[in-house]
């Protein structure tokens, strides 16, 4: 530091008249604010100052002295610049702000308002996740071979469908916009095995009965119609046979129970013949309540045809056939659901037609029932379940617990159907110890005989009698028909050796007309053979001999045996894993469908972290935005009814469920990037983490190897998609994603099992990272171009700043701020770094111009950066910009000086030297000179001082250097000015001196011109004055508020003001030196006194005035030596009324003061001259007491001049030395020393002495030397005496000038005293 500031002075401390430069190594000074100018005049005390404590007890002083600053919020001292206004009347300046633009510390200026240009840039930092990797394995899920092992069974439901070697669970990567993620290839029969099961769930539901129906599905049937129009053939269907089902039902009991049956069974007739054949022609009339409606229409004319008028029997015909109605709805469902599942699957279409009719045909209360106990009977080698799958007997007999209360509960579910279908219908249910159904298809009839002689067609059906019960085909026209009609009858132990009869007859006519066409017989025993489906051709049989028959039947048996009870229990666990699988690949596909616009390779998520480098995948189903307080849509309604309906038929718990569910999710989260699921997947974890820690039975074996292997998945997915969550969820999209994904990673360090890094070394990481991404960004900005590493972390902090933004907006809110706000975390990291980088950038500073403006700049976008910082977080520790850029700010000051050299230099050669105003009296290159040095301490003000308080010692701020050296410059800066202008007036001056200082009593418009020029130029050096108060007041506010010491300031203002008043004086000097050849030679020859002849100008003064010069050289002359010095008091008044038309005030009275004292020199000379031969005469003694006496009250101007008290302190002991030469002249005293007696006088004030010869004789007056004939204590007495009686006469009005005819000199202002 202190070469830099040797350095500057070096290169800006020597004026043109070699004035001493500022040294900021000087000795401080201990200046109070209120004495600072006043200091300029008394150097020599300050030397005895210097000591510690003086100097602590000064500065302490001077804190105390100066006014408090307002504090601001952050502690920052408000401090007001009051700018001093160098106007008449108090009118302030306006100065422009040109300096600060053209050039005036004009970097710091331009490096504040700098802002790069980022309009076609991206300022997001980009950084791509690597691939995932799972250990040894690739696999998403475990294969059901692992289960199979781990279950020690997998066995077969059935010999042809129920059996499976395994399902291996892997699932690829969709590959296009219709593919979607499925498994490896399923075995044709796991997937009919799993086709049949459900539809067992299907054909015989569970479901209680609707209650409401018409309210709650009024248009289930119009919403079925309109997704597809061919869906009312099966509609129809399905309300005919239920219809005309509980219609022959109503007709059987009608006979019991003729009231409340009677009129039901003909308005059904009514409904079923009109409305459901030819009724329903639109869509519309598809709704429930439409169809009650017709039904209300047609009951009310059959109540009203048979006279009727009970409500109660109408109110129950209603509830019946809403009963009807629910049936119905109920079928239509479970045909939707069947279609689903065949969508779903795909099965070959024969297999799916043999599944399903096999199903239907198992589909009843007695294989339900059937399947209880089959559950029941095999709890203990249940698949999955079993024994073996539980880690201890405590779990698995919990788990059998809850499987016997499900198996109770399920069993009863049938119960209140059956006893309202007793007590409503009459419908009894028998127990039967049913082993199996015989599933029959009439296929078709040949070669059948028609009646003699008819030319009709029969219509022959197909009447079947097994034990008790018959059932019929419809009636088809021909003597070939086609039926295909599927029927089915339990066998029971009981009626195996039973026969079953097929009887064709011809429907044409009535029932008792009907005629026989053919029969034939077989055994059950014979067709439980038919373990496979098998057709055959059956030849007609006769019923009698008159019985003519022809013809053939064609029929296919297939007996569905019942599994053996003591059979293994097929694993459906496997089974629901492949529906799953089917129902969510056809479901993402429709939600696909529907949501096509939002979904393609634009969308943010669209593209697979693990795969980032390849082409853009298109995701099986994408949302924009998730509200992760419902549960997510994955599965439609009725897949998930279909899951839950399988799952509680075959005793599937619902963790089990979830966990197959999840596992799925997190490989279709993983491998497509279906980030949406994650809320699911959260929601299940968490449910199957409590299951695990819960006094429940706990998880299975199986079930504890797939949690581990997800765990591991997740918790590789957290760690990565964590730490790069800008990429994995760009703006946080889906919506709530990200906090969920947060949520399941400490799910997983909560359960320890699996060890995972601390969020907040996760976080810190990343953003360590992504600040060298923003470095790498940074510089591919900058390549090519010539700016620096200042310029790069420039572009960093942009770069840091606009991400921070995004973090704000979208991400912050989402991480919990307990553990880690990731503002705090990012702002810390970026601190830390960019500190770093700062230090080693600047530690040597620039080494041009153009790497300080770029250092410079980044000061400026530090600043910025810190303060976005504070904003958000409070407690921060910032980065110390102002420590870091010390040097830098240092080597600014030292350009900023030559900078302002520059610009006075251009201010000083351009000026017009005009006022600013009206009112001014001074140029404006003053104010343009302290308005910089003004911006300048604006400039040190902006620096943040407030994080720095810790860094202050002894009282001394760390930033001293920055300050001393911004002082340095202002003072050499005034210094420069001052004397530039002081060398132009002199300049200028001197070329008009021949004009100026010879006597005239006309002048040319040039002389004016540059006196006023030359008056302004001496006001802009005293105007320095104001301007340098102001300023200095302001630093030592600052340093006061910041314990800073003031000597640097001292030493500022010690110098400033010694140049200032040297320059005032060096100029007033000059003036008088061109009034002092006239004044001296006027005054010797008054007093006759001879001058040398070459430079006596006094003949040549008079000549121009015209006055006798014989007159005036009679040195005899006995005139009046008022009358003799008029010339002279008229020439001085003259020029000084010139110059006091432009001169500010202090400047006016400071050439009064100095033509005053060169007056008083001139007569000392007479007096003590230096040669000491010299003897005046009394009449010599006289005319000069005389001019004494004169001068005095010419340059008293009525109070408006000098004051009394300056004149006085000149001439007082003046007057005492001439009373005691001419009382030496009178007594003959030859041995005088008038400058001894002068010597002896020099410690006396006789200002504050009284006309008391006894007081003054005790005064301590060293009069050796002195002659005892002069009695000086009465000469001191006569002295002040004399002052008295002309004062006393000043006051009563009794001018003096009068009586000395004296020429009053008039200057065009009103001079106010002690301003």
């Amino acid at each position: 530091m202190s070469t830099l500031i040797t350095h500057m002075s070096t290169k800006r401390g020597e004026g043109d008249d070699g004035e001493t430069s500022v040294n900021a190594n000087t000795s401080p000074s201990s200046l109070e604010a209120a004495d600072i100018i006043d200091n300029s005049n008394n150097n020599n005390n300050n030397n005895n100052l210097n000591t510690p404590v003086k100097q602590q007890h000064q500065q302490q002083q001077l804190q105390n002295n100066l006014l408090s600053p307002t504090l601001m919020s952050n502690g920052v001292p408000n401090i007001d610049l009051v700018k001093t206004s160098l106007v008449k009347n108090r009118v302030e300046i306006d100065f422009s702000a040109k300096a600060i633009k053209e050039g005036l510390f004009s970097m710091w200026t331009s490096c504040a308002d700098n802002k790069v240009n980022y309009a076609s840039k991206d300022l997001t930092i980009k950084i791509d996740p690597p691939q995932l990797v799972f250990g040894d394995s690739t696999s998403t899920s475990i294969t059901s071979s692992t289960i199979v092992n781990g279950a020690g069974i997998l066995n077969n439901a059935s010999s042809s469908s129920s059996s499976g070697q395994g399902l291996t669970m892997l699932m690829k990567n969709s590959a296009s916009a219709n593919q979607t993620t499925t498994g490896t290839s399923i075995k044709e029969e796991d997937a009919v095995a799993a086709f049949e099961y459900i539809h067992h769930c299907i054909f015989f539901g569970l479901s209680s009965m609707k209650k409401d129906v018409i309210q709650q599905m009024d248009n289930y049937f119009i919403h079925i119609i309109k997704d597809n129009p061919s869906n009312v053939k099966s509609i129809l269907t399905c309300l005919f046979d239920i219809f005309t089902y509980y219609r022959s039902i109503s007709k059987a009991e009608e006979a019991n129970d003729a009231k409340r049956f009677s009129a039901l069974s003909l308005a059904l007739d009514r409904f079923i013949e009109e409305t459901l054949s030819n009724g329903l022609r639109d869509a519309s009339e598809f709704s429930l309540s439409h169809l009650q409606k017709q039904f209300n229409a047609h009951l009310t004319e059959q109540l009203k045809k048979m006279g009727n008028q009970d409500s109660s029997l109408f109110n129950d015909a209603i509830q019946k056939f809403n009963y009807i109605l629910s049936q119905s709805v109920e079928m239509v469902e479970s045909i939707e659901k069947s279609k689903i599942i065949s969508k779903a699957m795909k099965l070959d279409t024969y297999h799916e037609k043999i599944a399903r009719q096999k199903s239907k045909s198992l589909s009843n209360k007695e294989f339900f029932l059937f399947h209880l106990k089959y559950r029941k009977m095999n709890i203990d080698s249940r698949p999955f379940y079993g024994r073996a799958n539980f880690s201890s007997d405590k779990s698995f007999l919990q788990w059998k617990k809850v499987e016997e209360n499900n198996l109770q509960k399920l069993s009863q579910q049938l119960q209140p159907k059956e006893e309202y279908l007793k007590s409503v219908w009459g419908i009894k249910y028998k127990e039967k110890d049913t082993i199996g159904v015989i599933a029959i298809k009439v296929v078709q009839a040949r070669d059948l005989i028609n009646k003699e002689g008819s030319i009709v067609k029969p219509e022959p059906h197909i009447e079947i009698e097994f034990e008790n019960e018959k059932k019929r085909t419809r009636k088809v026209n021909g003597l070939n028909p086609v039926w295909k009609e599927h029927f089915n009858f339990q066998i029971t132990k009981q009626n195996q050796n039973l026969e079953i009869e097929f009887s064709v007859w011809d429907g044409q006519g009535t029932e008792s007309s009907k005629v026989f066409l053919g029969k034939c017989k077989f055994t059950i025993r014979e067709l439980m053979n038919y373990v496979k489906r098998e057709v055959s051709w059956v030849p007609l049989q006769k019923r009698s001999s008159r019985s003519k028959v022809s013809g053939d039947l064609k029929l296919q048996f297939h007996f569905l045996d019942y599994p053996d009870p003591k059979s293994p229990y097929p694993n459906h666990f496997h089974y629901y894993r492949i529906l799953l699988e089917k129902l969510l690949s056809i479901d993402i596909q429709q939600q696909q469908q529907q949501q096509g616009s939002d979904i393609g390779s634009g969308s943010p998520n669209s593209s697979s972290p693990n795969n980032l480098s390849g082409a853009n995948r298109v995701l099986p189903f994408r949302r924009k935005a998730i509200d992760i307080t419902k549960p997510i849509s994955l599965l439609s309604n009725q897949s998930t009814q279909i899951l839950k309906d399988y799952a509680e038929r075959y005793g599937l718990l619902e963790h089990t469920t979830k966990l197959i569910l999840v596992e799925y999710l997190i490989k279709l989260i993983i491998d497509d990037m279906a980030l949406e699921y994650i809320p699911e997947v959260r929601g299940i974890l968490k449910y199957i983490l409590e299951i695990k820690f819960s006094d429940f039975c706990g998880l299975t074996i199986i079930e504890e190897k797939i949690l581990k292997e997800l765990v591991e998945k997740l918790s590789v997915a957290c760690n990565t998609w964590i730490s790069h969550f800008h990429t994995v969820f760009p703006l946080n999209t889906p919506t709530g994603s990200l906090r969920m994904l947060i949520d399941i990673f400490y799910l997983l360090r909560s359960s320890e099992l699996c060890q995972l890094t601390p969020l907040p070394h996760i976080i810190k990481e990343m953003y360590e990272k992504r600040f060298n991404q923003a470095i790498i960004m940074a510089q591919t900005m900058t390549k090519g171009t010539q700016l620096g590493r200042a310029s790069t972390i420039i572009r960093v902090c942009d770069i840091l700043l606009a991400n921070l933004d995004i973090d704000v907006k979208y991400f912050a809110r989402d991480f919990p701020t307990s553990e880690v706000n990731i503002l705090t975390v990012s702002i810390q990291v970026y601190n830390d770094l960019l500190e770093k980088e700062i230090d080693k950038l600047t530690e040597h500073g620039a080494n041009n111009l153009q790497e300080l403006t770029e250092f410079l700049e980044l000061y400026f976008k530090l600043k910025e950066t810190m303060i976005k910082f504070k904003d958000i977080d409070q407690k921060l520790a910032l980065l110390p910009i102002p420590i870091l850029f010390k040097q830098c700010v240092l080597q600014w000051t030292l350009h900023s000086a030559d900078q302002l050299q520059q610009l006075i230099d251009k201010l000083c050669q351009n000026e017009e030297w005009t006022p600013v105003s009206d009112d001014t009296l001074h140029s404006k290159s003053v104010g343009e000179v302290f308005l910089g040095c003004y911006h300048a301490l604006d400039v040190i003000k902006s620096l943040r001082w407030e994080d720095f308080q810790k860094f202050h010692k002894d009282g001394e701020h760390s930033l001293f250097e920055i300050f001393t050296n911004f002082t340095v410059v202002i003072s050499e800066s005034i210094i420069y000015y001052t004397t530039v202008i002081r060398d132009l007036s002199l300049k200028a001056l001197d070329e008009a001196a021949d004009d100026i200082f010879l006597l005239s009593d006309s002048y040319s418009q040039d002389l004016v011109q540059t006196i006023q020029t030359v008056s302004l130029r001496f006001n802009n050096i005293q105007a320095c004055l104001g301007h340098t108060e102001d300023l200095i007041s302001v630093l030592l506010r600052i340093m006061a508020s910041y314990r800073l010491s003031p000597s640097i300031v001292n030493e500022m203002s010690r110098h400033t003001y010694k140049a200032i008043n040297d320059n005032v004086r060096t100029l007033v000097d000059r003036i008088y030196n061109r009034l002092s050849p006239v004044i001296i030679g006027e005054i010797y020859n008054i007093v006759g006194i001879d001058l040398d002849k070459s430079k006596n100008f006094v003949v040549g003064f008079f000549k121009q005035i015209e006055k006798n010069i014989d007159q005036l050289s009679n040195t005899n002359n006995q005139m009046p030596v008022s009358v003799q010095l008029t010339p002279l008091l008229q020439y001085i008044a003259s020029k000084l009324q010139l110059f006091s038309q432009h001169l500010y005030y202090p400047l006016t009275k400071q050439l009064l003061k100095r033509l005053w004292a060169g007056i008083i020199n001139i007569l000392d000379d007479m007096i003590f001259p230096k040669n000491k031969n010299l003897e005046l005469s009394s009449y010599q003694l006289d005319m000069i007491d005389g001019m004494v006496k004169c001068f005095g009250e010419f340059f008293y101007i009525d109070g408006e001049g000098l004051t009394q008290k300056a004149i006085d302190k000149q001439s007082e002991r003046f007057i005492i030395i001439i009373m005691a030469y001419r009382e030496a002249i009178n007594s003959g005293v030859r041995n005088f020393d008038p400058l001894g007696l002068k010597n002896a006088l020099k410690n006396i004030n006789l200002a504050n002495l009284r006309p008391d010869l006894g007081a003054l004789k005790k005064l301590n007056i060293n009069l050796k030397g002195i002659p005892k004939q002069l009695d000086i204590f009465s000469l001191i007495k006569n002295t002040i005496e004399r002052k008295q009686k002309e004062r006393k006469e000043r006051e009563d009005g009794t001018q003096s000038r009068k009586s000395f005819n004296i020429p009053k000199l008039k200057l065009p202002f009103k001079i106010v005293l002690n301003k």
